[in-house]
């Protein structure tokens, strides 16, 4: 009965398989339809931007403001001389001249001569304290009666080459600055200056340089006047511009100036004798007043400075050649030329020195200290 009961199923197995093995296959599932991917989009390209349109800024506006207007300065330099084609102030006038050129016309300097302002050199330091003058050419020998120690280039024979009388200045400079102070002015840096050296010029011959006996003499300050009077003559003080009128009247048999001077001012129309005795030249500065100075604009002050050490060197250069010049001017003119001999310049010499020291004496403090300096510049002591 089990047999029975298993073979059922299995029959029923075997039938199925036989059903399903008759049954006619099925049709193959269709092959996937091909999908053609879609072309991929094409990229975007990103135009670059435009660049941004520049944009000019509006210039700034710019406020010019003017430049101030040139300081406007107008000075004065008055002169003792009054001859105006004389060498020195011929070099003066440049000097003015170069200083208005280099300003623009802005810095005027305008040259007095003698007698234009009603002011004589001897008053020179006073107009400057006072401020009626800016400038002034300042001769040592004019001003010595309120400056003693300014005496000093008029020392007779002290000094006998002009390298001496430049040298010993820029050893005394210092003095000279300390004491002119008080006169509210100084000195201009490079103005010193020596003119050519000084000879007795005479009408008529003179028997002994060292005994004049009586003859009278122009000179033009203490010192030149003590030189005349040493030498036993009698000394006529006067300013050049007096000594044509003295001479043709007969007041002063001769004279004392730089052969220069002799020529420029007509005194050789009565000079026959020169006799060439090399007494100190006159010399000179330009000297400011110190306020007026330190009120110029810098560059002003700067020109100054500048064109007054021109000013110095040209006259140093100058000097060799003005004196050359007016000597032969006076052998033309007829005066006769006398060189003293050795032995009396020495005579000479030994009755003068002596008045170096008596006038260290008799005028004390920078009377004293300038002559020190002199002597050790000199190498004398």
């Amino acid at each position: 009965m089990k047999k029975k009961m298993l073979l059922i199923p299995l029959a029923l197995l075997l039938i199925a398989s036989l059903i399903a093995c008759a049954a006619p296959a099925p049709a193959p599932a269709p092959a996937p339809a091909t999908v053609t991917a879609p072309a991929p989009a094409p990229a975007t390209v990103t135009a670059p931007a435009p660049a941004p349109a520049t944009v000019t800024a509006p210039a700034p506006t710019v406020t010019v403001t003017p430049a101030p207007a040139p300081v406007k300065v107008s000075w004065r330099l008055p002169t003792f001389e009054g001859a105006p084609d004389y060498w020195t102030v011929v070099a003066q006038r440049e000097f003015c001249e170069a200083v208005t050129e280099r300003t623009n016309g802005n810095f005027t300097i305008t040259q007095n001569m003698k007698g234009e302002l009603g002011i004589g050199g001897a008053e020179f330091p006073s107009a400057l304290k006072a401020g009626v003058i800016e400038l002034a050419h300042i001769s040592p020998g004019y001003i010595s009666g309120v400056m003693p120690f300014m005496g000093l280039d008029g020392q007779p024979l002290l000094m006998t080459t002009l390298d001496q009388y430049i040298d010993v200045s820029k050893g005394i400079w210092s003095i000279v600055e300390r004491e002119w102070a008080a006169w509210g002015m100084a000195p201009l840096p490079g103005s010193f200056f020596a003119q050519t050296f000084v000879s007795l010029g005479t009408t008529e011959p003179v028997a002994d340089l060292a005994d004049l006996n009586g003859f009278k003499v122009r000179c033009w300050n203490e010192a030149t006047s003590r030189v005349i009077d040493t030498l036993g003559g009698v000394p006529v003080t006067m300013g050049i511009t007096e000594v044509y009128l003295s001479m043709e009247r007969g007041i002063a048999k001769g004279a004392l100036t730089s052969h220069p001077g002799f020529y420029d001012y007509s005194l050789h129309q009565f000079v026959k004798y020169m006799y060439t005795i090399g007494l100190g030249p006159a010399t000179g500065y330009i000297a400011y007043n110190i306020e007026a100075y330190e009120a110029l604009p810098k560059e002003y002050q700067d020109i100054l400075l500048d064109e007054s050490a021109k000013f110095g060197q040209r006259l140093y250069d100058r000097q060799p050649g003005a004196d050359i010049g007016a000597v032969q001017s006076l052998k033309d003119a007829g005066v006769e030329f006398v060189q003293p001999s050795a032995e009396k310049m020495i005579e000479v010499k030994g009755k003068l020195t002596p008045l170096w020291e008596e006038w260290a004496e008799a005028n004390g403090g920078a009377a004293r200290e300038v002559l020190d300096i002199a002597y050790t510049v000199l190498g004398l002591k």
